[in-house]
């Protein structure tokens, strides 16, 4: 028997158990044709999916990387790659790895789909409409595309109605000092940077809380703002003083310092990075100098009371 044979047999054995769901059975299977064939595009592009599967995004990106390195015409592996970093908010690679798949393969609805699915999440609704519109034309029996393009249009209805609702109570002013208000409700915060783009809000924002910067990243993304301070102590506090998922060990808190600068690096221009606390940058800025304040801190009601009412006087009347 030759080595391809026994390389094809192995792959086959590997399929048929990954499809059952013996996932790590099927990982030896690849393994052992990389062994014999360390290039063999296949078996990497399919460890990269078994990695997927097995929620390992780095190991998966690793394995996808080195499938288009031995075979670098694939969109369907470039398609794949997209998915893995739009798992890992990659935005810019994501959306080049898409890009790519459909110039390799442009009557490509599932890719179109996954892009589309990218900009929806990160906030870009017409383009994320465009590409299911676009995967709808070459198939027009996707009921994955149609149910995310109706999905879409009821963001875009809640981002309207949200806007239209904040203009109301900027003219009533309820907002600030009636108790009649009513409450408002965003689906989903990642239309936060649309909304402040719809009412004019462009001038300076401020996020507290930032964690590893994954949320100021999409604001300067999407918003069209002068400047955003990204506000964290990034500090172990005493298990009395803050009980939050966030309040990690030291080194922790040090690598999520500078995975937030180095996100951020890109927006420089438009981004200030402040490693102090809440109270610290409060102390700072000015009264009314805000268009906006997004809090996302400590999560305590004591913290959150401390919060807006550090913050409330330095958002400018109508933010």
């Amino acid at each position: 028997m030759s080595s391809a044979k026994t390389s094809m047999d192995l792959l086959q054995e590997a399929l048929a158990l990954h499809k059952q769901g013996e996932l790590e059975e099927a990982g030896k299977r690849y393994r052992e044709v990389l062994a014999a064939e360390p290039n063999h595009p296949s078996a990497l592009h399919l460890m990269g999916l078994l990695a997927v599967q097995q929620e390992k995004p780095e190991e998966a990106l690793d394995w996808l990387s080195k499938a288009l390195a031995a075979h670098p015409n694939s969109p369907v592996c470039y398609s794949d790659l997209g998915l893995v970093l739009c798992g890992l908010e990659r935005f810019e690679a994501a959306e080049s790895a898409f890009r790519r798949a459909l110039e390799l393969q442009p009557q490509f609805p599932d890719a179109l789909w996954s892009w589309g699915n990218l900009y929806r999440e990160f906030g870009f609704l017409d383009r994320a409409a465009s590409c299911y519109e676009q995967a709808l034309a070459q198939r027009a029996d996707y009921p994955e595309a149609a149910e995310s393009l109706r999905a879409l249009q009821k963001s875009r209805e809640n981002l309207a109605a949200f806007v239209e609702g904040l203009k109301r109570a900027r003219r009533s002013e309820q907002r600030r000092s009636g108790s009649d208000a009513t409450p408002l409700k965003l689906e989903r915060r990642e239309l936060l940077p649309l909304v402040l783009n719809e009412l004019g809000l462009k001038g300076v924002g401020v996020e507290i809380g930032v964690k590893e910067g994954k949320f100021s990243e999409r604001i300067l993304r999407l918003w069209e703002g002068r400047v955003l301070y990204s506000v964290d102590p990034w500090r172990e506090f005493g298990q009395g003083d803050y009980i939050d998922v966030s309040n990690v060990p030291q080194q922790q808190q040090d690598a999520l310092y500078l995975q937030t600068v180095r996100r951020l690096l890109p927006f420089e221009r438009r981004s200030v990075v402040w490693r102090i606390t809440s109270k610290e940058a409060a102390d700072i800025l000015p009264e009314n100098s805000l268009d906006f304040c997004y809090i996302d801190a400590d999560h305590s009601y004591r913290g959150v009371s401390e919060d807006i009412r550090l913050w409330h006087p330095k958002v400018k009347r109508g933010g």
